[in-house]
């Protein structure tokens, strides 16, 4: 223990903590700023769960071959104007623009048989009807055999039969409706809404359960983990009262807090739901860790018997190091029993936490703490050194001049 506690005090083992400390907040920073939001179904069951077969096939066969969206207007408004008759068509042009979309043959859009009916009527009557485009006209348009299957796509007011609202369904297709690195495409289909909020626009899809957490998942991560830093530092700071000693541990927790977010990522864990998940509760898990030895270490230096970095660090050691070993061992052989339940994360992030935060609180905050302890001290001599010689200096000259005056 006490050439375990020399050689952490030393400058040497300082200068290495430091450079193998730089290297690893490269390699976890590295890899935290390559997360995605990326969201697959599989990793919400067990691996032997039946589940996975059927999300499967739905991934592979039926998401590229048909993938649909349903844009519901709820304000119409009078399709007599053609202004607003073009709003509509308009709107459904920009969905189909798109180069995921099958084309126009595959939507069902009711406005373009009505526009052949009204053909159709003109032709018979031999001029354009005064009616066109009004509620009693799209009543009289679905009584026909071969547009009465409109009518589950339109809505009439019970009271009035005033036209209210309507549907319509875009097909899409494509092997990158599969792909959910890819299904930001579909929140585009979301974006264009933005400018048909007038009309009450809105649009449904199969897979919106999912694709909605996309944009947010790594925003909300990185909300929630400044969170609980914040109230980490500040229940750190109750419990210490030294504002340097609950820096270091809040520190050393978020340490920890970018190595879980950066392996997780370079070991090639999406950020979904369950990651981000564990990646919060490594802040709960990592503080005891810091926390004890620099408690500790913190205590010791009230003990007007422990003078060097070096014996204070032994005695929180002595007192805190082998209950933080039992702590971490038991910790990890108990988690270890998930390796025999076939779940997704939960053993590779719990280790990988348990892991990093031992490490920090037994080589890489005690070895930052005696860096501190040695500075600090150095300081203090090299003021005491030169009130010293300032003292020596004022007494020389007060007995000069006194010699001068006798």
């Amino acid at each position: 223990m006490r050439s375990y506690c020399r050689w952490l005090s030393s400058g040497f083992t300082t200068t290495i903590v430091f450079i193998l400390l730089l290297a690893y907040w490269k390699a976890s920073i590295s890899g935290a700023l390559v997360a995605k939001g990326r969201l697959f179904p599989e990793k919400l069951f067990l691996h032997d769960s039946p589940m996975n077969e059927v999300s499967e096939i739905h991934r592979k066969i039926i998401m590229p071959s048909y993938t649909f969206v349903t844009i519901f207007v709820t304000r119409p408004g009078d399709l007599s104007n053609s202004t607003m008759l073009n709003r509509m068509k308009n709107m459904v042009a920009e969905f189909e623009a798109m180069p995921e979309c099958k084309g126009p043959r595959f939507t069902h859009f009711w406005l373009r048989d009505y526009e052949v009916y009204l053909e159709t009527k003109d032709e018979e009557a031999g001029v354009g009807a005064d009616d066109d485009y009004t509620s009693s006209d799209l009543k009289k348009f679905l009584e026909w055999p071969e547009y009465e299957s409109w009518g589950g796509f339109m809505k009439f007011d019970n009271q009035t039969n005033r036209f209210k609202a309507f549907y319509v369904t875009i097909v899409y297709g494509g092997a990158n409706q599969s792909d959910w690195t890819q299904r930001h495409i579909s929140l585009r289909r979301r974006h264009l809404f933005y400018r048909t909020s007038d009309i009450g626009a809105s649009v449904y899809e199969d897979e919106a359960l999912f694709t909605d957490q996309i944009e947010t998942l790594l925003p909300t991560t990185l909300q929630a983990l400044f969170v609980s830093l914040a109230c980490m530092a500040v229940v750190c700071y109750i419990f210490m009262a030294n504002i340097f000693t609950a820096l270091i541990a809040v520190t050393s927790i978020t340490s920890v807090c970018i190595g879980v977010f950066g392996f997780l990522t370079l070991w090639d864990v999406d950020l979904d739901p369950v990651s981000m998940t564990t990646i919060i509760m490594s802040v709960g898990l990592s503080v005891d860790f810091p926390a004890h030895i620099t408690y500790h270490y913190h205590r010791t230096g009230l003990n007007p018997n422990l003078t060097s970095a070096q014996e204070r660090l032994e005695h929180s050691f002595t007192a805190i190091g082998f209950p933080l070993l039992q702590c971490s061992l038991s910790t990890i052989i108990f988690v270890l029993v998930l390796l025999l339940v076939p779940c997704y994360m939960s053993e590779v992030s719990i280790v990988l936490v348990i892991s990093l935060g031992t490490v920090h609180a037994l080589v890489a905050v005690p070895a930052l703490l005696c860096a501190l302890s040695n500075t600090y001290q150095y300081f203090s001599l090299l003021r005491d050194n030169k009130v010293f010689i300032h003292s020596i200096l004022f007494h020389s000259k007060v007995q000069y001049f006194c010699f001068f005056l006798l």
